[in-house]
């Protein structure tokens, strides 16, 4: 389990951490390392285990740290067969480690992957059944509360097939709960910050409302699809794209592109890819009753086929791992670790070809959706400048050669009224209320706000520390009257209409009351 290639270039390898003894590096991604380690007992007792220790350079960071203890929280309290057990959580000097369980298997990206790379496809019942124990898993952590009974409200965030683990006995297993959003978690979601995979969003996720658990639930929907298909639904060839495409492409019936699947699976497939939250199946436990309903029970019970499945794709690999593990548990010297394949595997995706198989296409969401969108990446732009990670553990992802974080600024920006596109110096940043993190700097940055029916506003802002905006904005001036034409004139090319001459002027007035009169508050 979370074998692969290791992501940015690591510090020294430690020998121990916590009292496990480190066999190697699993994977490093943006704010923490993954190791295989053994842990000794008694009369030689010993076991695989798996150390997520957070990197040494954020160990420092306050926020870094409740990000890592809010994730050890939400997964240690979890005890369900369908989520990836968490033993326990450990302070090893100056940094802070978790124990997990170690499973030996493939994600279900691996499993698309290596079917897509033979021809084949997952059997629809086998597809239903991985996501029907995924809603398990997700339901528990939904349904969790804490101590009082008081609901934890928590959402995974991050679910999508390499988030998926398959063991090769069978099981399906719900991993990493990093970003997951908690009730009661000690860090809160920064407006524009994105976290997760940018394909397995929620729309509403996207557009930085509100999410509950019917957020993992589209995201289900979307690994249905592919899980049903063999083929991305919303992967293009950049995060712009892909975000569009989530909230706006149309989304075709999997038997569209496989004839073989039930109606009943494109039915709850749709049904969690809805749009509109109140569309959706309102719980993963919901979602998991239609997908048993859809399909007919077989005579062979689906965890024995999709073991069956695992060992016949899998087989030399499984054979590699088991050979690792009982190295690692005789204390043998591990040579080299076995990877997991990248998570660049050559899946298609859905193609324009299938784009008139949608029942209802949908129409372009117009200037508002392209607010939320552009802002999105913008805020992205931001983030990424500063060195913000999108998703915990990336495995394959290759960085650079790591370095101390750069302290961003933060810049807060509120219109009365709320909605105004606000614009800096690349173009469309997002949509108010909204807050940017910028890097630190004396050089002075132009924004500029924008809303139907009132009148621009643009100021300076130099970002060398927090700062708060509030804007009150100015209703457009009303254009002038028309006059009321009680006989036409003879036609002439010498003067223009009283219409065009109105307008032009109105709005001239407008944009220099905007940029002159709106009051303009700022907090430090």
């Amino acid at each position: 389990m979370f074998g692969g290639a290791a992501g940015a270039e690591s510090t020294e390898q430690p020998s121990s951490v916590g009292g496990y003894t480190i066999v190697g590096e699993l994977a490093t991604g943006g704010m923490a390392e993954l190791f295989l380690a053994r842990r000794v007992g008694p009369e030689g007792f010993a076991r695989s285990v798996v150390v997520k220790r957070i990197l040494p350079h954020l160990a420092k960071s306050d926020e870094f740290v409740r990000m890592f203890l809010d994730e050890a929280r939400i997964a240690a309290g979890i005890r369900h067969p369908n989520v990836v057990s968490v033993e326990e959580l450990g302070r090893d000097g100056d940094s802070l480690f978790m124990v997990m369980e170690y499973l030996s298997g493939e994600s279900l990206h691996a499993l698309i992957a290596e079917l897509a790379r033979r021809n084949r496809h997952l059997d629809p019942a086998l597809a239903a059944h991985v996501v029907a124990e995924a809603c398990a898993g997700l339901h528990a952590a939904h349904e969790m509360t804490d101590d009082s009974g008081r609901p934890l409200e928590v959402v995974h965030r991050d679910v999508s097939p390499q988030n998926l683990f398959i063991t090769y006995d069978g099981s399906v297993k719900v991993l990493d709960f990093g970003i997951a959003k908690a009730a009661d978690r000690l860090t809160r979601t920064e407006t524009g910050y994105f976290k997760g995979k940018f394909a397995y969003m929620a729309p509403e996720q996207i557009k930085e409302q509100p999410v509950d658990r019917r957020a993992d639930v589209f995201a289900l929907g979307v690994v249905l699809f592919e899980a049903l298909t063999g083929r991305r639904l919303f992967r293009t060839k950049n995060p712009a794209a892909t975000l569009r495409a989530v909230l706006e492409s149309s989304i075709v019936r999997p038997s569209a592109i496989r004839p073989n699947i039930p109606s009943a699976l494109d039915e709850a497939c749709l049904k969690a890819l809805s749009r509109p939250i109140d569309q959706r199946h309102a719980t993963a436990a919901e979602l998991r009753r239609d997908l048993l309903r859809a399909v007919p029970p077989g005579d062979d019970l689906p965890e024995a086929r999709l073991k069956g499945l695992m060992e016949t794709l899998f087989a030399a690999r499984a054979e590699e791992k088991s050979e690792m593990v009982r190295r690692v548990r005789d204390g043998e010297q591990v040579e080299r670790l076995v990877t997991e394949p990248s998570e660049e595997s050559d899946i298609p995706s859905v193609g324009s070809d299938f784009a008139q198989l949608a029942d209802e296409p949908v129409a372009p969401s117009g200037r508002r959706g392209l607010r939320w969108l552009v802002g999105a990446l913008l805020a992205l732009i931001f983030a990424a400048g500063v060195g913000a990670t999108f998703a915990v553990m990336e495995p394959s992802e290759r960085a650079a050669p790591r370095r101390a974080p750069r302290v961003p600024v933060e810049l807060a920006f509120t219109t009365e009224p709320a909605g105004a596109t606000l614009h800096g110096p690349e173009g469309l940043v997002g949509v108010t209320p909204t807050t940017l993190r910028v890097p630190k700097t004396s050089a002075s940055l132009t924004f500029r706000l924008e809303l139907d029916g009132y009148a621009p506003w643009t100021d300076e802002v130099t970002p060398t520390t927090n700062q708060r905006m509030h804007v009150l904005l100015s209703p457009d001036a009303p254009p002038e009257p028309e006059p009321e034409v009680v006989q036409a004139p003879p036609p002439s090319t010498s003067r223009p209409t009283g219409r065009s001459s109105a307008r032009r002027r109105g709005r001239g007035e407008s944009r220099r009351q905007g940029r002159e009169g709106n009051p303009f508050q700022m907090w430090n």
